[in-house]
């Protein structure tokens, strides 16, 4: 199962998120790696735990899984502005996530998904450009 197809999908589905990071083709959400030279806003998701669920003399059935979801936004001149919209971003994603309802999403059968952390981080590369970013992790609860 990947639970990464359904987090993409219910992403992509949310009217608060597309209206930030844009929807169809032109969705900015990646799966692990965003490459260098993407326009910001975006998001980036992994998944870091896949726990199984076995049963007695069986495979399991229902697996939950951990996910980190990074907001980010280009930082600027204006130093509450990309704070600001990152958490703005982050809110949506939350909104979007947490509790949502149970269902079939990209051929997952998502049975539950909660909200658990979040921090803050500032992203620096090469050129000395930065980026504000919230990581949020989720627990995800899917039905083999």
């Amino acid at each position: 199962m990947n639970a990464g197809n359904a987090i993409y999908t219910l992403l992509n589905a949310a009217t608060a998120v597309t209206n930030i990071v844009g929807s169809g083709t032109a969705c900015r959400v990646y799966p692990l790696h965003v490459a260098q030279g993407k326009a910001m806003p975006y998001i980036a998701y992994r998944c870091t735990l896949d726990q199984p669920n076995p049963s007695k003399g069986s495979a399991s059935t229902l697996d939950r899984y951990r996910v980190e979801i990074m907001c980010f936004y280009k930082a600027d001149q204006n130093a509450d502005g990309p704070y600001t919209k990152v958490n703005t971003l982050a809110d949506a994603v939350r909104a979007t996530l947490d509790n949502c309802a149970a269902g079939t999403y990209a051929g997952i059968n998502l049975r539950e998904c909660n909200y658990r952390t979040q921090r803050d981080e500032w992203i620096q590369d090469a050129q000395n450009e930065g980026a504000v970013a919230i990581m949020q992790e989720y627990s995800i609860w899917i039905q083999n």
